[in-house]
C-alpha cells in the first residue's frame, strides 16, 4: 500500500529500474525527476544509495538511512569509505541491519536530528 518514490541519478536508466522492480512484482512506485527535497517531506521513510540526498531528506526531517554496498573499488577514491557514515548518519550493507532500522524509524529519526544538530555547530562543512 505504500508507494515507492524513486529519485534516479541523472545517469541511471529509467527503463533499468523499472525491470528491476517489475521483476521483483513491486507495483506501487513511481519514478520521479523532481528535486528530491519536494518529496522528502511527503515521506515517512527515506533510503539513499551514498548519495548527499541524505542531507535533504534529513533537513525535511524524515528519517534517512545509507543503504549502500561497496563496490569493489569503491575505497580507492574513497579510503575512509562513506563520509555519511563517518559523520555518524545511519549506514547498513545488508538487509538484515537494514530491517531493524526500519523497525524503529523514531530512533532513526533521533539520530538524523544529532547529526544535523552535529553539523550545524561546525561552520566548516568541507568534510562533506
Amino acid at each position: 500500500e505504500i508507494e515507492i518514490i524513486i529519485k534516479p541519478h541523472p545517469r541511471e536508466s529509467n527503463d533499468f529500474i523499472i525491470k528491476v522492480l517489475n521483476d521483483s512484482k513491486i507495483k506501487n512506485f513511481k519514478i520521479i525527476q523532481d528535486y528530491n527535497l519536494v518529496f522528502s517531506e511527503l515521506c515517512i521513510l527515506a533510503i539513499s544509495f551514498w548519495t548527499s540526498a541524505i542531507l535533504d531528506a534529513m533537513c525535511s526531517g524524515t528519517p534517512a538511512i545509507e543503504y549502500y554496498i561497496e563496490a569493489d573499488r569503491f575505497r580507492e577514491v574513497e579510503p575512509k569509505g562513506s563520509l555519511y557514515k563517518d559523520i555518524g548518519i545511519i549506514s547498513v550493507d545488508n538487509k538484515n541491519d537494514l530491517n531493524i532500522h526500519i523497525s524503529n524509524l523514531e530512533q532513526v529519526k533521533n539520530n538524523n536530528d544529532a547529526v544535523l544538530k552535529k553539523i550545524s555547530k561546525n561552520s566548516n562543512v568541507n568534510f562533506l
